[in-house]
C-alpha cells in the first residue's frame, strides 16, 4: 500500500502507523485522516497483527488539525470516520507518542486503547483559543477523565506533560523517551499471548459506553462553530501571530 502522510509497516504481529509529516509537526490534513484508517482498516483485516501501534515522525506525535486544511480535515467527515474506526477496531490500538500532542493529535490518542507516553510529551487543547472545541474530545474526555476535570482542560487550553497526564488517567503509562520505542514492542508482545476472541470481548465491553450519537451530536455543533465569525477570525489571528477580538457570532 502507498501513502504519502504516514509510513505503514507491519512485524511479528504489531502494525506500526507513523505520522510522516515532520516539517508540519505532524499536523493532521483531510488525506492524513483518510491514511491511517485505511491502514487501520488493512490491519484489521490481517490475520497475522495482534495490535496497532501508531507513532509521530521527528519531535511530535501530531501538533494537531492542519489550520490551513481544516475544511478538508475535518469538514468532509474523514476525522470522525476515522475515530470511529479506532473506537470499533477488533485489535488494539496503542499510542506511543514521542512529543507533542495537541488538538486533533491529543483526540486520537484518547481514541486508542492504550496510550504509551515520554515524560517529555506534552498535551493540549488548543482549539478553543481559534473560536471551536474539540469534538471528539468533547465526546470522550469526560468519560475517561470526568465532567470537572475536562472541563478545566478545554476552558484552560492548559498543556501538561506525560506525568501530569498520567496522573489524570489519560494514558495508560509514562516512560523514559529513550524507552518509547521497547516498551510500545513489549506491549504488543503481552497482547500477542492473549486469545483474540477474548480481546474482542474485552474491547467491546469496556467500549460499550461510546455513544455513536453522541459524538454525531458535537460533530454537528463543530459545523455550526466553523461558519461562524469567531473561527474566521480565530483562525485569522493566528496566521497573524495576533490576539483574536471575538464577538460571540
Amino acid at each position: 500500500m502507498g501513502f504519502m502522510t504516514i509510513l505503514y509497516e507491519k512485524e511479528e504481529g504489531m502494525a506500526k502507523i507513523t505520522f510522516n509529516r515532520p516539517e508540519k509537526l505532524n499536523a493532521l490534513n483531510g488525506t492524513m485522516w483518510k491514511e491511517i484508517r485505511s491502514a487501520i482498516e488493512d490491519a484489521n483485516e490481517d490475520e497475522k497483527v495482534v495490535a496497532i501501534v501508531i507513532t509521530g515522525s521527528g519531535r511530535a506525535f501530531s501538533a494537531g488539525n492542519d489550520i490551513s486544511d481544516f475544511e478538508g480535515s475535518i469538514g468532509d467527515g474523514s476525522a470522525e470516520k476515522l475515530i470511529q474506526t479506532m473506537v470499533g477496531s477488533k485489535k488494539p490500538v496503542i499510542s506511543a507518542v514521542n512529543g507533542l500532542a495537541f488538538g486533533g493529535g491529543f483526540e486520537l490518542v484518547l481514541a486508542c486503547d492504550i496510550s504509551i507516553v515520554t515524560e517529555s510529551s506534552s498535551f493540549s487543547f488548543p482549539e478553543p483559543k481559534l473560536g471551536i472545541f474539540p469534538p471528539f474530545g468533547i465526546w470522550l474526555l469526560p468519560q475517561i477523565i470526568g465532567t470537572k476535570k475536562a472541563k478545566y482542560l478545554m476552558l484552560t487550553c492548559d498543556v501538561i506533560d506525560g506525568k501530569e497526564a498520567e496522573r489524570q488517567g489519560l494514558v495508560s503509562r509514562v516512560v523514559p523517551d529513550n524507552q518509547l520505542e521497547n516498551v510500545a514492542r513489549e506491549t504488543v508482545e503481552k497482547i500477542r499471548k492473549i486469545a483474540p476472541l477474548a480481546i474482542g470481548e474485552i474491547k467491546s465491553g469496556i467500549d460499550r459506553y461510546l455513544n455513536s450519537e453522541e459524538l454525531s451530536k458535537a460533530m454537528s455543533s463543530m459545523d455550526r462553530l466553523l461558519n461562524s465569525s469567531d473561527f474566521k477570525e480565530g483562525s485569522e489571528a493566528f496566521f497573524d501571530k495576533r490576539t483574536p477580538k471575538f464577538k460571540g457570532r
